[in-house]
């Protein structure tokens, strides 16, 4: 009886709430509180992105207040504001409490707090919204004292900031993320945390929003813009409206930002229509290109981007009813293209027979138009590759150029770019005449190959490669690789010659060798690889000296890997780099991730990498790419706080820098990186993370250590180093995998050769949650190392494969297996120990 009483009650509340159901907010009466005020560094915050340019967080969060108090009227609801102005030339902007105590006596029915947000450091990418509500604490609202009870003050706060709120302002303003938090637990906890005083005491619900971060330059800049705050503004009214279930705003907006193709820049002053309405905007002088045009009837519009200076382009698009569209745009200049930079440069007369030309333009070019206006003379049969978004072209001769001889590479005046705007070849600004590059190349017998680069490093001699790396040698022109056999380029232990597979690359006019042992090298033992002085380049000349690279094994060698990521199946898990709101400082038209099947990993049988080619904006200020993995099942792969996450990462030896990021956490919703690792090789390298080793963290959005109990893989993130990197190239990655060293081993060096097999007592024993298992095999042998429960159950298996003779140690880490006694079987050429 009493379930049916409960069920007709229910039904009759919600039949109730149905007919009652709001149009608008008419009868609420919102507190809406404009954080800080006043222009006072000692309690505002102030940010210069640029000379002239000067960011107050209390003018913007008063801005948005006032209008979003316009809005929220416009739909019935009573708005009151803590403050009215921001000149308060005394410093007498109101207190918290004060702020608190007018919201109270004024009966609001709802409190909310503006304010954008900061990381007290650089800021080179962090811009995400969050949202701050009141947390429980014993003694009442108004209480300061006391533990944090894990609950909100008001459910109701916390029920719109997570389900509304967040979720709006990141929608309207693009940031990363939203995340909602309990003011006591975010500041601290148990290790000194504290209520925000601008919700301690409400008597209504409330919360604090930081709708994006101020300190990130590009962001500080579309704040100053006041179209751009009212995004955030409609974001909070149309929360409250989803709040009550008031009907959505029927009309759209659509906003977006124009980048000049050339700079990759915020365009300033711009000017832009919006048909069939004929309105006009206006851009600032902020440096941010931002524009916006909002009450637009729902149906077909069309978006003409009519900058002085730049080549008109319109866009033809569907405005939903109330949504929100975003065309950003890439403004293409009016002047005439003109060559920006040239390998070699004019006049020069020392250019190698090896190498290709290449030139960079200043815009995008029309490649038919070019094709047909290009000569080479003396006549080279030429093919024509275009990178950067067709401003880079280089000419790749069919053979090697011929020595000691004069070139004129011409373009005449027909070449034009993407708009029809034809070559300025002389550089005077004015289009119409021929472009010519005048160059003379080397003599051959000052040509000899030599080796120019090497992983592993010879200087500083590296002292701890990976026993499961490659090696990798560039030289320094084609080579006849015909002459490049295991007599001419080989690798030595102590005392004998490693079994190697030796794989060669032509890339831009250089040869790659790479040699993959055919089995782990074993840890701590110092290598020779040896290139003898018969390797011959294409013109048959020999090096002049032999080259040598010295290099020792570091102490960890692993039994068994698990493949994340092989790209087998191409990179269709993967997003492109400017789909990350974290990615910044890149031209976006000459970034692109993509399928590579030549530059691939020697050895492994799938001939798929991923490539991702990239080009800096060097005139940012900050620089982050973000290669996301977002589905597939190397998205859904787990692995855990004891694992090495490992990747293969061809370099271009640029001096940017490279590292991982992972999800973590037991929601996975904390970020982890690794520490940055600059890209000062070129060819093959094995970059390794061990995920419990705090030395390797690095510092992005949640600084602190790996803390579990899973992980999941995010994404491969670079950055460009302004002082010592190269503001272009190409990055390839393969193979990115993960020992899962909480049911693997850690192997180490032999130590010698016995006279029998044998399975030693491991040490320590008993042991938590870690041992050492040492075994010894006389002569060389396949090998299995396994570990069984009292049962006869396997729990793990520590080693599985070819090993010389010699004494070998394992390391078995025990902490995924209950307490217990467990038994190690050893499986050698015939031979079974326990």
């Amino acid at each position: 009886m009493k379930k049916l009483t409960a069920a007709l009650l229910l039904t009759l509340f919600a039949a109730f709430t149905l007919s009652a159901q709001r149009q608008d907010l008419t009868g609420l009466k919102i507190c809406i509180d404009p954080g800080h005020g006043g222009h006072n560094p000692a309690n505002d915050r102030h940010v210069i992105p640029d000379a002239g340019i000067d960011f107050w967080e209390s003018e913007s969060n008063f801005q948005k207040a006032l209008l979003l108090k316009a809005l929220l009227e416009a739909r019935g609801a009573t708005v009151l504001l803590t403050r009215n102005t921001n000149d308060y030339p005394n410093d007498e902007e109101p207190s918290l409490s004060a702020r608190v105590e007018f919201a109270n006596t004024s009966n609001a029915d709802w409190f909310h707090s503006i304010h954008s947000n900061a990381t007290g450091g650089t800021n080179t990418g962090t811009n995400y919204t969050l949202m701050l509500i009141r947390e429980k604490r014993p003694g009442g609202p108004a209480s300061g004292s006391g533990n944090g009870l894990g609950v909100p003050e008001q459910q109701a706060s916390w029920d719109i900031s997570d389900r509304y709120i967040g979720p709006s302002i990141r929608s309207f303003l693009r940031t990363q993320r939203t995340t909602s938090y309990l003011d006591w637990t975010f500041y601290g906890g148990t290790s000194g945390g504290f209520s925000l005083g601008v919700l301690r005491g409400l008597v209504m619900p409330g919360e604090l929003s930081e709708g994006s971060f101020h300190d990130y330059y590009p962001e500080t800049r579309r704040l100053m813009n006041n179209d751009y705050r009212k995004m955030e503004a409609y974001a909070i009214r149309n929360s409250f409206l989803q709040y009550y279930s008031v009907p959505a705003d029927t009309l759209g907006i659509v906003a977006g930002i124009q980048t000049d193709i050339e700079t990759g820049k915020p365009v300033n002053g711009t000017t832009v229509h919006i048909l069939p309405e004929d309105r006009g905007y206006t851009g600032d002088s902020y440096n941010n290109g931002f524009y916006m045009f909002d009450r637009l009837a729902p149906g077909p519009h069309t978006v003409r981007f009519e900058s002085s200076g730049y080549v008109v382009d319109s866009v033809t698009f569907a405005v939903a009813s109330g949504g929100v569209s975003f065309i950003d745009r890439t403004l293409m200049s009016t002047a005439p293209p003109r060559l920006k930079v040239s390998t070699p440069a004019d006049a020069d007369t020392n250019f190698s027979v090896y190498n290709s030309p290449a030139l960079t333009f200043s815009k995008p070019m029309d490649t038919s138009s070019v094709r047909t206006a290009l000569s080479l003379t003396p006549a080279v049969e030429l093919t024509l590759q275009w990178s950067s978004g067709n401003r880079t072209l280089t000419l790749v001769p069919s053979a090697p150029l011929t020595p000691l001889t004069s070139y004129v590479l011409k373009i005449d005046s027909s070449a034009s770019d993407i708009a029809g705007y034809h070559i300025d070849g002389n550089g005077d600004g004015v289009a119409g005449d021929p472009m010519f590059l005048r160059f003379r190349t080397l003599a051959p017998e000052g040509e000899a190959p030599s080796v120019i680069a090497t992983v592993p490093a010879v200087s500083p001699q590296d002292l701890a490669f990976s026993p499961h790396g490659v090696i990798s040698i560039l030289f320094d022109r084609l080579m006849d690789t015909t002459t490049i056999t295991s007599s001419s380029l080989f690798l030595k232990g102590q005392p004998n010659i490693i079994p190697t597979d030796l794989y060669s690359t032509d890339i831009n006019g250089k040869t790659l060798v790479t040699l993959r042992p055919r089995s782990p090298l074993p840890p701590r033992k110092r290598f020779l690889v040896t290139i003898q002085p018969t390797v011959r380049n294409r013109y048959q000349i020999t090096m002049k000296t032999p080259a040598y690279v010295n290099f020792t094994t570091g102490d960890t060698a692993y039994s068994a890997f698990r493949t994340i990521e092989s790209f087998a199946g191409g990179t269709t898990n993967w997003q492109q780099p400017s789909w990350s709101g974290s990615t910044t400082g890149i031209i976006a038209d000459s970034t692109r991730m993509f399928d590579e099947t030549s530059v691939v990993l020697p050895g492994v049988a799938d001939r798929k990498s991923m490539g991702l080619r990239y080009a800096w904006n060097t005139r940012d200020t900050s620089f982050l790419i973000r290669e996301y993995l977002f589905q597939g099942a190397p998205y859904i792969a787990r692995f855990d706080t004891s694992s090495v996450l490992q990747a293969f990462v061809f370099g271009d030896s640029s001096r940017n820098k490279f590292r991982f990021c992972i999800d973590d956490s037991t929601t996975l919703g904390i970020h982890r990186v690794s520490a940055w690792t600059t890209i000062d090789w070129f060819g093959w390298k094995l970059l390794e993370w061990k995920l419990s080793n705090a030395a390797q963290l690095g510092f992005w959005l949640n600084p602190g250590n790996v803390t579990g109990p899973l992980e999941r893989f995010d994404s491969f993130q670079f950055s460009y180093d302004p002082v010592n990197g190269r503001p272009q190239g190409a990055i390839y990655i393969d193979e990115l995998r993960v020992n899962d060293r909480a049911t693997g081993v850690e192997e180490t060096a032999p130590q010698g050769v016995p006279d029998r097999f044998q399975l030693a007592q491991n040490y320590p024993n008993p042991f938590n949650p870690t041992t050492t298992i040492v075994y010894m095999l006389p002569q060389p042998a396949h090998v299995k190392l396994t570990i069984f429960g009292i049962l006869g159950r396997q729990v793990a298996a520590l080693v599985d494969g070819s090993k010389p003779a010699g004494t070998f140690t394992a390391v078995w880490d025990a902490s995924a297996v209950p307490a217990g006694v467990y038994f190690a079987r050893l499986d050698a050429a015939s031979h079974i120990a326990t």
